[in-house]
């Protein structure tokens, strides 16, 4: 997973980027000051999570993460706060891709947070490819199942009960345009060459 860092303590920053590299195989892309720096950084790598703290000068973490899903960056944000601002973040911005940790609570809640937010995304990944593996399915059955309503349609006189149910369930997967109601059928066929 790639991983930027916009944090505005040196120290705090480069103990985060450390911590990543060496325990876990995440790959820290860059770390930025500010919101601002962060927010370009972001748009340039285009990483997968985001660790952020939530005051900074120039532009607050809350603000970069929350111009950032106005632009619909897909990302997983962890926003690091101290303890009088967590209830304030926590209003802020709202979001299942998005993990909030006390800076006091140290680096295993940081890494908590990080292996979370990388299990998400795993998740949305592996449901994205799900629903491609769907589609390419969907694209080669769809001509035989063109081929055998036509045919239904041209062949068959009855339209009664469980067949005219079964063949209006097929027809609405090849085209949701289809109505097939009392003793009337209406559907709209497009060949393509």
């Amino acid at each position: 997973m790639r991983i930027v860092i916009v944090e505005d303590e040196v120290r705090i920053r480069e103990g985060i980027a450390k911590m990543i590299d060496s325990q876990t195989e995440h790959v820290v892309q860059g770390e930025a000051v500010n919101g601002e720096e962060g927010l370009e950084m972001i748009l340039r790598f285009k990483p997968d999570l985001v660790i952020t703290d939530v005051r900074m000068p120039k532009m607050d973490g809350l603000e970069m993460v929350k111009n950032l899903y106005e632009r619909k960056v897909p990302l997983h944000a962890v926003i690091l706060s101290g303890y009088s601002e967590f209830e304030y973040a926590q209003k802020a911005v709202h979001t299942k891709a998005m993990e909030f940790v006390l800076k006091m609570d140290g680096d295993e809640a940081i890494l908590e947070a990080v292996n979370k937010g990388y299990e998400k995304l795993e998740r949305l990944y592996e449901e994205k490819r799900r629903l491609v593996e769907q589609q390419d399915r969907r694209k080669e059955v769809l001509p035989l199942l063109k081929r055998d309503c036509i045919r239904e349609l041209i062949f068959n006189e009855k339209w009664e009960g469980k067949r005219r149910q079964y063949f209006t369930e097929r027809m609405s997967m090849i085209n949701d345009r289809f109505v097939c109601e009392r003793n009337f059928l209406l559907t709209a066929v497009f060949f393509e060459s």
